[in-house]
């Protein structure tokens, strides 16, 4: 069945959290123990300094690659949220809802792609307030956008170049917002969302990992071959 979608704001991914707190205590580590190797006046406590400063960079730099992976993880989970809304939406019906599902899904299959654009657009209205149609909501969320689509392809494939009638555009307008509230209902849209946020912490922590490796292992290089 559907469920309730979740619009409760959720904070960073833990894992991206705790990755770039294990970097940052590697960098303060390392800031403290390179002070050690030298003395007030600058010169050097010990005749390997150079080695034991470079030594000094390995485990930054398995925090960055450690960061990068995790950022990696998130970024497959955010696109595991995307892909929710072409999963089989059957998923998790009891034996009753697929048989009315089953039953169904052809007449709402046809109706969505013969009734007038302004009459599909208000039967899926109609069917998004009635939150008790779980089965109903699910199979027109996917032809009614199926229906939409086709409507803009052909908008697109138009040799003609003309724009639709006002009214055209208006129904298809209609049938967009009536639909995007039926996929609400699906949690599709807070799964979208969440993913956007998923995805931009995950891409600033692989910039920020990539950057301080770069700033300890002498590699300024490395932060311009970044890739998102």
């Amino acid at each position: 069945m559907i469920p309730e979608p979740n619009t409760t704001p959720q904070p960073e991914p833990p894992a991206l959290i705790l990755a770039r707190k294990r970097l940052d205590d590697a960098l303060a580590q390392r800031e403290k123990a390179a002070a050690a190797l030298y003395r007030g006046d600058g010169t050097p406590v010990y005749t390997d300094t150079p080695a034991r400063l470079a030594k000094l960079v390995e485990p930054v730099q398995a925090a960055a690659k450690s960061a990068e992976d995790a950022a990696a993880e998130v970024l497959e989970d955010a696109r595991g949220l995307r892909l929710q809304r072409y999963a089989d939406f059957t998923y998790g019906m009891i034996p009753p809802q697929l048989e009315e599902a089953a039953g169904r899904r052809v007449f709402i299959a046809d109706d969505m792609a013969a009734m007038p654009l302004e009459d599909a657009a208000r039967r899926c209205e109609a069917v998004a307030r009635n939150k008790a149609d779980t089965v109903g909501a699910a199979l027109h969320a996917r032809y009614g956008r199926r229906r939409w689509q086709q409507e803009m392809d052909a908008i697109r494939n138009r040799k003609d170049g003309q724009a639709p009638l006002p009214k055209h555009s208006a129904a298809l307008a209609e049938l967009d917002a009536a639909v995007k509230r039926l996929e609400a209902l699906a949690g599709w849209d807070a799964n979208d969302a969440r993913a956007a946020l998923m995805e931009q912490s995950a891409q600033a922590l692989k910039v920020y990992a990539w950057s301080q490796r770069a700033a300890v292992d002498g590699s300024r290089q490395r932060a311009f071959q970044v890739r998102l």
